[in-house]
């Protein structure tokens, strides 16, 4: 019997390539639905092979709308399909796991509740406690995270650590392979220029400076 994963975004297609990538690589293995609440005018779809399905709704909402009403609207798209398990990827997705019937696995990539202060200044305390709601949330079966650090932040707010699955970021050596550095120092940063990500990168930039 082959696995039935359910997800859903606000809209389709989306930037977040990690996301696309996880998709692809899940329809390999399972039954992938993605209900997506909108797909901007001449927006064009990559073909992927195997394809998972999509589904979109019929009529276009103003953002905002979609952004708040298509989290409810989702969860009864996603219960009249037969699946076996829910993926909501990272908790920035306004998803309320309140009416799923199966287990429900929360991708918490980069979650606000474990960033810096002056991070997440422009974030409400609403949101904040919007995602420490669905991080505690009964249906909740499973938390992936990509480091230790950010599991034994998350046990800290007092989510189970039983729940918490750290699962690193990796790399498809099939595809990828180690090239050869110059004789030089080389500083290799993964990320985005947020302050908290971004002040490691100066330092080592100032220190490379002073060599």
């Amino acid at each position: 019997m082959t696995l039935r994963l359910a997800t859903a975004v606000s809209a389709y297609p989306f930037y977040n390539f990690r996301y696309l990538k996880l998709l692809h690589e899940f329809s390999k293995r399972f039954v992938v639905y993605c209900f997506a609440g909108s797909m901007p005018k001449g927006s064009a779809v990559a073909p992927m092979r195997p394809a998972y399905v999509r589904h979109v709704l019929p009529f276009t909402l103003p953002r905002r709308v979609t952004y708040r009403v298509w989290p409810y609207l989702s969860e009864l798209w996603i219960n009249a399909v037969e699946h076996d398990v829910v993926w909501l990827f990272d908790t920035a997705a306004p998803m309320h796991p309140l009416l799923f019937r199966r287990p429900v696995v929360v991708d918490a990539e980069d979650s606000v509740l474990v960033l810096p202060q002056q991070t997440t200044a422009r974030k409400t305390y609403f949101s904040r406690f919007n995602e420490y709601r669905v991080l505690r949330n009964r249906r909740v079966a499973k938390i992936v995270v990509t480091t230790e650090i950010i599991r034994k932040k998350l046990m800290k707010l007092g989510l189970e650590g039983e729940k918490i699955e750290v699962i690193p970021y990796g790399v498809d050596t099939k595809l990828f392979r180690p090239t050869s550095l110059p004789d030089v120092p080389v500083v290799l940063y993964y990320g985005t220029f947020q302050p908290h990500r971004s002040r490691l990168l100066l330092e080592f930039v100032r220190m490379l400076s002073q060599m």
